[in-house]
Formats: structure tokens, sequence, C-alpha cells
């Protein structure tokens, strides 16, 4: 018969080998957690964005985006519609939301964003405007700018045609914020979609 080896010695061994073991088991923890890529964080701008509060019926077909400034503060919805004929040019519906100047926006009052917006526009473009109308209940000014984009400006690979195009645009200011609808189309189409943007403004509710 073999000898039974003591029960000290078993105990020892016993240890030893767990005092092999727990640098292993630490070393692959530590390896785990680092490369394990870190849990997500909020973002610390969520829920701050003033469109998503704007109710109004989005065109059926038309893809919603969202945009947000970067060297200008503002949030975006824009609502993508149909290429005109000759694929030049993407039917477009934008509500923009800014803060006033007294809310850290570049603006004092709706109509410095109206004077910009017409002093910006390009050259040679017919505007009409701006008149007193109303939206989403609220008094407001609309723009009408009619102008084209010469075929030297499209961007690489686009057809050497120019692009009459009409937009229409309405500001108004809720509270500390100021909104800019814009409705834009190739000049030859703008009818077609012009009861898609009517509808959108008598659906257009501002918190």
């Amino acid at each position: 018969m073999g000898t039974r080896r003591p029960r000290r010695e078993w105990w020892l061994g016993v240890l030893l080998g767990l005092l092999f073991l727990l640098p292993a088991v630490w070393l692959g923890w530590q390896h785990g957690r680092l490369s394990s890529p870190p849990a997500p964080k909020e973002s610390p701008d969520r829920g701050d964005d003033p469109t998503r509060p704007l109710q109004l019926v989005s065109p059926a077909g038309w893809r919603l985006e969202r945009e947000r400034g970067r060297t200008e503060p503002y949030h975006q919805i824009r609502l993508v519609g149909a290429r005109n004929a000759e694929d030049t040019y993407t039917a477009f519906i934008s509500i923009r939301v800014r803060p006033l100047r007294e809310a850290g926006g570049f603006y004092a009052h709706v109509g410095e964003l109206v004077r910009h917006s017409i002093d910006r526009r390009l050259e040679g473009a017919r505007v009409e405007g701006p008149r007193a109308v109303r939206v989403a209940g609220v008094p407001a000014e609309e723009l009408i700018v009619v102008y084209t984009i010469p075929a030297l400006r499209h961007h690489a690979g686009a057809k050497p045609a120019d692009i009459p195009v009409t937009t229409r645009s309405m500001f108004f200011e809720r509270g500390s914020s100021c909104y800019e609808l814009v409705y834009s189309a190739d000049t030859r189409e703008y009818a077609r979609h012009e009861a898609v943007f009517t509808r959108l403004l008598e659906s257009l509710r501002v918190p």
C-alpha cells in the first residue's frame, strides 16, 4: 500500500496552486475590462432639440432628416422630396429653429434674419416680400426668392444646365427662438409640391 500524504502537505499544495492562479485570473479580468468597449454615455444635448416637440403632418414619400448647426446654433428638420425631371435638383421642405441672441444665437429678432436672407441671395435673384402672414397661429414674415443656379456651380458630374429655383420662406418668433420654414423646388415644378407645403403649414403646431 502507498503512503498517504499528510493533510498539512495537501493544504499547502492547494494554497500554492491558488497563489499561482490568482495573478492569471486578475490579468485576464483587467484585459477584458480594458479591451471591452466603454458603456455608451448619454449625449449631453439629448432632449434639447426644439424641433422634436413640433407637431406636423409629414408628407408621404418624403425622407425626414435631422441636422444640428456646427458654426451657427440651430436645429433643423429637413423633408427631402423628389428630383426634378432633369435630375438636377431635389425639392425639399425644412424647418430650422434658432435661438435668439438673448439665448445665445446670432440674431436679436426675426427681422434681422429676414434682412440677412435677402442680403445673401444670389446675384440676379428676384425677391418678393417680405409680407405679413400667419404661421401656426402667430405673426410671420414671408419671402419668395426666384433665382438661377448656373451650370458651373453644380457639383462634379452634374448635368451642364442652369437650374431655375423658387424658394418660399417664412419666419416667426416664439419665446426665445426664431423659426424659419422653407419650401424650395425647381421653378418649373414648384406648383407640383406647393400643396404639400401648404398642408404642412396648416398642420404645424408649435408648443
